[in-house]
C-alpha cells in the first residue's frame, strides 16, 4: 500500500504514482501523518486516469506552455468574442429600437413594451439548463454555431413584425435559442484553460457585452440617419444585426475545435501538454463522457442555492446597465440619436473595468473580494441615479456600467473554479445563468413607462438587490474560508486551492480539496 511520505515529500521508491511537491516548506520536525487521507486520493486517481501523464503534471516547460496558450488564444478567443458580441447585440437591441420609434410604429400601449422584453427574457432564463445539456451531448463546437444561426434568423424576423403579437413571438424564439449559448461558451473554455487563466478568457467574451452596448449605440446612430422609403430605422437595425449574427455563426463552424484532441493546429506533444495542464489545475478528467448523474449532482450542494440568490441580485443590475441605459439617459432630455450616442462612454468604461478586474483576479487567484468591490461600485452608481441631482446622472451611469459588467466574469469563474467535473460545471453554469437572467425578467417589469424619466421604482429595487447580493457574497466567502481552515486542521497541514492537482480531486468530498476563494 502506498502513502505520502512527508519526510521526503515523495512516494516510496517503486510506487506507480508520484505526488507533486506541495507549495509549502515543511518543518523537519513535522510528524508524518496517517496515510488514510492520501491513499484514497491516489487510488481514485489511478481508477480515473490510467495514463502516465500524472507523473509530469508538476514538470512543465514554461516556454512551451506559454506558446501553447498563445496559439490557443489566437485561435478561439477572437471568434468567441465575436459570437458573444452578436449575442449581446441581438439581446439588447430593443432599447435602441424603442428610441427609434418601435412602440409608435407597432402601436404599443401601456405595459406592452415591457411584455415584449419579457418575451425574450423568460425563455432566455428558463432554457439555459436544457441548452447546456444538449451542448454536452452533441459538443459545444456544434451547439454554439447552431444556436446562433437559429436566433439570427429570428432577429431578421423582428424586422417583419407589424404588431405586438408578431414582435412577442419573434423575441420569444430569439430568447429560446440564445438561452444555452453563454453557459455553453463558459463550459467550453474550462476544457482548455486552467483555473488561474479562466477569468481573463471569460472576460475576453463577457467584456464584449460592454463593447456591444457601445457598438449598438454607434450603429443605431448611423442607421437612424438613413432615410428609407419602405423601412423604418428600427427595422434596418434588426436586419443589419441579424445578418451579422448568421455570418459569424458560419465562420465559427470552420474555426472552433471539438476539444484538445480536435486541435489540428497543435502537435501531439502540445496536445499532451494541454492535457497535463487540465489535470493539474482544472478537471479530474480530460474530455470526459457525459454522465446524467454527474450532471445533476450539484443539486445536492447547499451552497448552490446561495450562488443562485447572488446571481439573481447582480443579474438585475446587469440588465439595468446592459439593456435600459438608453432609457435612464432619457432623463437628460436629449434626442433619441444623442441619447444612444451617450451610451458609448459608460459601456467602454465597463469593458475596461471588466478586463482589469479579470486580470487582477487571475493573478491573485481570488474571486470573491473582487466581486464584492465591483458590486459596491455599481451600488454607488445606482444611488447617484436614485437620490443624486440630475447633474450627476451621467456620472452615475459611468459608475453603474463600471461595476455592473465585471461581476458576470467573476461570478461564473468563481463557481467553476470550485468544480472539477465537466458535467457538473456545465449544469451549475446553466442553472446559475438562469438565476442571473431571471434578474433581467425582473428589470423588464420594473421599468414602468409612467416612471419615466427617473425610473425610481426600477433603480430603487436594483439598490436593494445589489445590497443583498453583496451581503450574500460576504457570507459565502466567510463560509469557504472557515471550511478550508477546518480541512487544514483535519489534515494537519495548510493547503491552498493550487496545492493538489485536480486529477486527484473528486469534488468537495476529497479531503485535499480547498475552496478557490
Amino acid at each position: 500500500m502506498v502513502y505520502f511520505d512527508f519526510n521526503t515529500r515523495r512516494l516510496p521508491a517503486g510506487s506507480a504514482l508520484e505526488m507533486p511537491t506541495l507549495n509549502r516548506d515543511l518543518d523537519p520536525t513535522d510528524v508524518p501523518r496517517e496515510p488514510d487521507v492520501t491513499r484514497p486520493l491516489l487510488a481514485d486517481a489511478a481508477e480515473r486516469d490510467s495514463t502516465d501523464l500524472y507523473g509530469d503534471l508538476d514538470h512543465v516547460d514554461s516556454a512551451a506552455e506559454k506558446q501553447l496558450i498563445t496559439s490557443l488564444d489566437l485561435r478561439i478567443l477572437p471568434i468567441l468574442g465575436l459570437m458573444y458580441m452578436c449575442s449581446a447585440l441581438d439581446r439588447g437591441n430593443l432599447g435602441n429600437a424603442e428610441s427609434g420609434g418601435l412602440s409608435k410604429d407597432l402601436h404599443l400601449q401601456g405595459r406592452q413594451f415591457s411584455m415584449i422584453v419579457s418575451a425574450l427574457n423568460v425563455p432566455y432564463a428558463c432554457l439555459t439548463v436544457p441548452g447546456v445539456m444538449l451542448a454536452r451531448r452533441i459538443g459545444a463546437h456544434v451547439a454554439m454555431p447552431l444556436y446562433m444561426m437559429c436566433w439570427g434568423t429570428f432577429v431578421l424576423l423582428n424586422a417583419a413584425a407589424t404588431n405586438f403579437t408578431g414582435m412577442v413571438l419573434a423575441r420569444f424564439f430569439l430568447g429560446a435559442f440564445e438561452a444555452g449559448f453563454a453557459p455553453t461558451l463558459i463550459s467550453y473554455l474550462t476544457s482548455f484553460y486552467t483555473r488561474d487563466e479562466l477569468g481573463q478568457r471569460v472576460c475576453a467574451f463577457y467584456s464584449m457585452l460592454a463593447v456591444a452596448g457601445a457598438l449598438s449605440g454607434t450603429l443605431s446612430y448611423m442607421i437612424f440617419q438613413i432615410e428609407s422609403p419602405s423601412l423604418r430605422g428600427w427595422q434596418l437595425l434588426f436586419l443589419t444585426e441579424g445578418a451579422l449574427t448568421i455570418v459569424v455563426a458560419l465562420l465559427s463552424v470552420a474555426i472552433l475545435p471539438k476539444g484538445i484532441k480536435g486541435c489540428s493546429f497543435w502537435s501531439n506533444d502540445q496536445k499532451s501538454l494541454a492535457k497535463r495542464r487540465i489535470l493539474r489545475d482544472s478537471s479530474s478528467k480530460v474530455e470526459e463522457e457525459y454522465s446524467h448523474i454527474q450532471f445533476f449532482a450539484p443539486l445536492k450542494e447547499p451552497k448552490l442555492y446561495m450562488f443562485l440568490l447572488i446571481g439573481f441580485c447582480y443579474g438585475t443590475t446587469g440588465a439595468v446597465a446592459g439593456t435600459f441605459l438608453p432609457l435612464i439617459l432619457g432623463r437628460m432630455g436629449l434626442s433619441p440619436v444623442q441619447t444612444n450616442l451617450l451610451t458609448v462612454g459608460p459601456n467602454v468604461l465597463g469593458a475596461l473595468c471588466a478586463v482589469v478586474t479579470a486580470r487582477s483576479s487571475d493573478r491573485f487567484r481570488e474571486r470573491s473580494i473582487h466581486l464584492i468591490s465591483t458590486m459596491g461600485l455599481a451600488l454607488v452608481g445606482l444611488l447617484m441615479l436614485l437620490i443624486g441631482p440630475s447633474t450627476l446622472s451621467y456620472m452615475g451611469c459611468f459608475l453603474l456600467a463600471a461595476g455592473a459588467f465585471p461581476p458576470s466574469v467573476l461570478f461564473h469563474t468563481w463557481h467553476n473554479c470550485n468544480d472539477t467535473s465537466h458535467d457538473s460545471r456545465a449544469f451549475r453554469t446553466g442553472l446559475l445563468t438562469f438565476a442571473t437572467n431571471s434578474g433581467g425578467i425582473l428589470a423588464a417589469n420594473i421599468f414602468i413607462p409612467s416612471d419615466a424619466p427617473r425610473y425610481a421604482t426600477a433603480i430603487g429595487t436594483s439598490v436593494v438587490l445589489e445590497t443583498l447580493g453583496i451581503g450574500l457574497v460576504v457570507i459565502l466567502r466567510f463560509w469557504m474560508v472557515r471550511d478550508n481552515r477546518l480541512r487544514d486542521e483535519r489534515e494537519g497541514i495548510h493547503r491552498t486551492s493550487k496545492d493538489t492537482p485536480t486529477v486527484l480531486l473528486h469534488g468537495t468530498s476529497s479531503d485535499s480539496f480547498r475552496y478557490f476563494l
